[in-house]
């Protein structure tokens, strides 16, 4: 066996022991470097693993830090936690985050990307040159809502096995979302209004793609067995429009409403976390 084919065999034996399994609809099993409760619970976003160096080469900001996140004019204000897959930073450490008057200052300086108008504090697209910028993806837990403590970078299912914390039972898994539209008016410049439209003139009847268009929620969403179901979910009463992703095994349960608790509960944390009326008071 020559050397590049031996370092593979390790790679994968060492990826088989260190990966956490596929695990819907049953227990997980966290190996010890992953999960115990002798471990400490993560307290930083970031720790990037070098196996040439065998150690980590890069810590990010706290969990729980505060930080400010715009989008098509919403101002959220969450703990940075929830932004996951953790991002590497490549300027080094970054502990400190702006607070909202630097952050809406740099909002101002970068209207081409974001749409942000100061001299409304509004969102205005044509500010925009091209698209905005894209949502960054968003994970929490079902049912208890908090961050995920594991980078879904390298976590590979729904349920991930998370430093000092207990293996996560049945009923919890993870969701993911990006905002496509935040709950503000003005829905019908979302480009997505037109893929919900173009979906109901050509309905899928295929068992892997869900589809509902009723007065409170239009779905749109593509399903792989025993994997993960994803796609866009628009809330019309208050104009959210989210691109999802939550276990398959969630329909096996409820075939007809199994993305409606994954999806109220995303709108439940944006809820909580926008603070439009802020945003205009300082810009005033």
């Amino acid at each position: 066996m020559g050397d590049m084919q031996l370092r593979w065999l390790l790679f994968v034996l060492a990826l088989a022991f260190t990966t956490p399994a596929s695990s819907q609809g049953r227990d997980v099993q966290c190996h010890p470097t992953w999960a115990t409760p002798d471990l400490p619970i993560t307290e930083n976003t970031f720790r990037y693993w070098s196996r040439a160096r065998n150690e980590p080469v890069e810590i990010g900001p706290r969990l729980d830090a505060e930080m400010y996140s715009w989008n098509r004019g919403a101002l959220f204000q969450l703990q940075y936690g929830y932004f996951n897959p953790w991002f590497l930073s490549q300027t080094g450490e970054q502990t400190d985050f702006p607070n909202v008057d630097e952050f809406i200052s740099n909002l101002a300086t970068s209207s081409s990307s974001t749409g942000y108008d100061p001299s409304t504090g509004l969102f205005n697209p044509s500010l925009l040159d091209g698209e905005d910028v894209r949502s960054p993806t968003i994970s929490f837990w079902m049912p208890s809502l908090r961050y995920v403590e594991q980078n879904m970078r390298t976590a590979y299912n729904f349920r991930p096995c998370e430093p000092g914390r207990e293996p996560p039972e049945e009923d919890q898994y993870v969701v993911q979302f990006r905002i496509e539209w935040p709950g503000t008016e003005n829905i019908e410049q979302s480009p997505q209004i037109q893929r919900f439209e173009n979906a109901q003139l050509r309905p899928l009847s295929t068992p892997n793609f869900f589809q509902l268009f009723e007065d409170e929620y239009y779905v749109n969403l593509r399903c792989a067995l025993d994997r993960g179901c994803n796609g866009w979910i628009w809330e019309r009463e208050r104009n959210y429009i989210l691109y999802m992703r939550f276990p398959e095994s969630l329909r096996h349960e409820n075939p007809d409403g199994f993305w409606l608790a994954p999806t109220d509960a995303a709108i439940t944390l944006l809820e909580g976390w926008k603070m439009n009326e802020d945003i205009r008071v300082r810009i005033d």
